[in-house]
């Protein structure tokens, strides 16, 4: 099984790393809202209401880019999985046109590239 996986993930590694990076960043997102609101009400507390206005951008700029990981981490993860699923319907195929297997119907490797295949 793990071979498997191994030979899945090997020619999709570029997509593989990216959207776990991507979702590490991502999940900062319970983080960085606990730490900038806190901060923020520290400073409202000692009424540092210029250094407040920064708090809120630097909390805006953070959400930002953590959303944009989140997208990002999205885009990576359909990457990975129409690379591993075109990989997984061409041993399908494979399977379908080896030799010996002309006994089978055609119905039965187009149902298992199309349904078992996700």
């Amino acid at each position: 099984m793990w071979h498997l996986i191994g030979e899945l993930i090997r020619p999709n590694r570029k997509p593989f790393i990216l959207q776990t990076l991507f979702s590490v960043f991502a999940a900062l997102d319970g983080i960085a809202g606990p730490y900038f609101l806190g901060r923020f009400t520290d400073q409202l507390t000692a009424k540092a209401f210029s250094a407040s206005f920064m708090t809120l951008a630097l909390w805006g700029g953070a959400l930002l880019a953590i959303n944009a990981a989140s997208g990002g981490q999205s885009y990576f993860a359909g990457r990975f999985r129409q690379g591993v699923n075109v990989q997984l319907r061409n041993r399908v195929v494979a399977r379908a046109y080896a030799p010996g297997q002309q006994t089978d119907q055609a119905s039965s490797y187009t149902a298992e590239a199309l349904v078992d295949v996700k």
